[in-house]
């Protein structure tokens, strides 16, 4: 099991596990400046989204159960920048 570790300006994004099957978490360290995360299919549709609130630590969960299996793309949107990462749905 692998993970990817998006970095951003002022923290890390820490987005597991990978490959995910019914669950995908991403944790989100203190102070950090993300606003929203989508889930993109591999034609770049959003097939899943949640706005952050605040910047405290916290951990978003996506369920992954009814998404089909294969490759999407975690997006990590801040004000002035967009992180991005693959991951696989098993």
């Amino acid at each position: 099991m692998g993970t990817n570790n998006p970095s951003n300006e002022s923290g890390t994004a820490l987005i597991f596990p990978n490959p995910a099957k019914d669950l995908l978490n991403i944790r989100l360290e203190s102070n950090h400046l993300v606003k929203q995360v989508n889930l993109l299919n591999m034609n770049g549709q959003i097939i899943s989204s949640k706005y952050v609130l605040g910047q405290e630590k916290q951990l978003l969960q996506f369920n992954t159960d009814h998404l089909p299996k294969g490759v999407i793309i975690v997006e990590l949107i801040q004000e002035n920048k967009v992180n991005s990462t693959k991951v696989i749905l098993k």
